[in-house]
């Protein structure tokens, strides 16, 4: 584990250097030190301290408690004041900062380390809380469903995006105002025997209730058919703290269910009346009528089925990055454990099976979640300068092996300045070349090539990857860099895929300010080219400042 960092704002020299050689000595490392307020927060950015030490009485025109003020605000570094004094005055103006502590000098070494530790806890406690609270806000934000939160009073704290659009409130005007004000319900049946259809208070909700058949009216007219259910909010001690509203528009689905109960009820009738009249029918004629409800049996289940897919699509919409890729990664990682313990023979390719499906299958998820993330601009990326040539020649290095395996040969050219750079995610770039890579040995022939080359046009690099494999005919190039498109279904096994490496490229590159192209002669060769802006002496002034 790397050593603390710690800042030091002290105006008595003597002192500072005194503080520096009992913190080294107790293992921490000094990040700087500073004699004034406006020294420190001049100083602090660059020396990425872990904590800051500060003095409250400093010369100049900021004292320590205006610098840390201005450092918990800017840089978010946890303070501790050092001082000589302890008057009310100035304890309560330190107090409004937010210090992580407060040491009166003279201290002793125990003292200064319990006031360390303690700080650099609670900071880390604090930003767990802010992490978790921006993951429920995100997923509250983007779910397909109202939610909901009122206080013990009935009175709305909190309504999400959603909740906004079914009730036609915006939040900032809903804040405060009773639950049901917001929130106005009436039972489908018509009863509308209370004010508001469903009375929203703790009286008689003992945990969670669902509600399958109401009409939502909403704040300008307006009417859904919704369910929704309720939930307590109790705190530690269980005292009741508030509550949790949920709710969904289900009209399109009422709408089918009443549509389809409508054409069965319609459908019955025919089969009786029908039934009547040729009561005399021979067998076959019965056999058809058995089969017809039969046929209605299973249109229902399937409606039932597609009604439960549906809700279960959304919970694994939410939920698959962590429930599907964590199973995945223990069953990879145990199978590899396991397959270095078990030496030749069934169960070593046993495990071998279970090893590439894992991998196979966890490929076809991560393209899936990347496909979907970058449709929804959820996927962040890291952008940096980055050394394209670099990126390339890493690619090639790992792709030599499957090369070989299928005995390709790889040719990698670079006749570029080493120092050009493109703004971009080193990784994602990375993923790029490497399908494109990949799929130039994969659809190659033995004894074939792969031949990678660069070349500037303009204000971009151009980087063509060719293999002298099987080509691609003219039908499918308009094509091949949309979802699921696979133009060899009639190979082997090998060389087949989710048809997603591609358009994943395509949305790569193009998040890159770049484009992607292919050219393809079939039966001999397919060339396809990636375009990248490269970074200009200017860009690349503004973005290192």
């Amino acid at each position: 584990m790397p050593a603390t960092r710690i800042f030091i704002v002290e105006d008595e020299r003597i002192i500072s250097r005194d503080l520096q050689n009992v913190l080294e000595s107790m293992g921490y490392e000094i990040a700087g030190a500073a004699t004034s307020g406006e020294e420190a927060v001049g100083a602090i950015p660059g020396a990425h301290p872990d904590i800051v030490l500060m003095d409250i009485m400093l010369k100049g025109g900021m004292d320590g408690i205006d610098a840390a003020e201005k450092v918990r605000a800017d840089f978010d570094v946890p303070v501790i004041y050092l001082t000589a004094y302890a008057d009310d005055t100035t304890i309560q103006r330190a107090k409004i900062t937010g210090p992580y502590g407060y040491l009166l000098k003279p201290f002793d070494e125990r003292d200064l380390s319990i006031a360390l530790e303690m700080a650099l806890y609670r900071h880390r406690m604090e930003n767990r809380v802010r992490e978790s609270e921006r993951w429920l806000s995100a997923t509250l934000g983007n779910i397909e469903e109202g939610v909901a939160a009122f206080d013990t009073e009935g009175l709305l704290v909190f309504l999400n995006p959603h909740g906004e659009h079914l009730t036609g409130w915006p939040a900032a005007e809903a804040g405060g105002r009773p639950i049901e004000e917001v929130f106005v319900v009436v039972p489908a049946s018509g009863d509308t025997g209370s004010a508001n259809g469903v009375k929203l208070s703790f009286a008689g909700m003992t945990g969670s209730s669902l509600n399958d058949d109401y009409i939502l009216v909403a704040r300008h007219g307006g009417e859904k058919r919704v369910e929704f259910s309720t939930s307590i909010i109790r705190d530690r001690k269980e005292a009741v703290s508030g509550g949790v509203l949920s709710f969904r528009d289900v009209s399109e689905r009422k709408k089918a269910e009443e549509e389809l109960r409508r054409h069965r009820d319609h459908l019955e009738e025919i089969v009786a009346e029908r039934t009547a009249e040729i009561s005399a029918a021979n067998e076959k004629l019965r056999n058809e009528i058995a089969e017809r409800k039969k046929a209605e049996k299973d249109l229902k289940k399937a409606m039932e089925l597609a009604e439960s897919a549906s809700r279960a699509k959304s919970e694994f919409l939410a939920n698959m990055s962590h429930e599907l890729r964590t199973p995945l990664n223990s069953i990879i990682g145990f199978s590899k454990l396991m397959k270095m313990q078990v030496g030749e023979g069934d169960f070593a390719g046993y495990l071998e099976n279970i090893l590439s499906s894992g991998l196979h299958l966890l490929k076809i998820i991560n393209d899936i979640l990347d496909v979907s993330k970058i449709e929804s601009g959820k996927l962040d990326f890291e952008r940096t300068l980055q050394r394209p040539g670099d990126i390339i020649g890493a690619c090639v290095a790992m792709m030599t092996v499957q090369a070989a395996e299928r005995g390709v040969v790889l040719q990698y050219r670079w006749d570029l300045p080493d120092e050009l750079t493109v703004h971009g995610d080193a990784k994602r770039l990375q993923q790029v070349f490497i399908n494109l890579i990949s799929n130039a040995i994969k659809f190659n022939r033995s004894g074939g090539t792969v031949i990678i080359e660069s070349r500037i046009d303009g204000p971009m690099l151009v980087v063509d990857v060719t293999d002298t494999g099987i080509g691609i005919r003219k039908e499918h190039l308009f094509f091949i860099f949309e979802k699921f498109s696979q133009v060899n279904s009639k190979l082997d096994r090998d060389t087949q895929g989710t048809g997603l490496g591609l358009t994943i490229s395509r949305m790569i590159v193009e998040a890159h300010g770049g484009r992607i192209g292919v050219r393809s002669v079939p039966g001999e060769s397919s060339t396809f080219t990636v375009s990248l802006p490269l970074c200009t002496e200017k860009a690349r002034g503004d973005r290192e400042e």
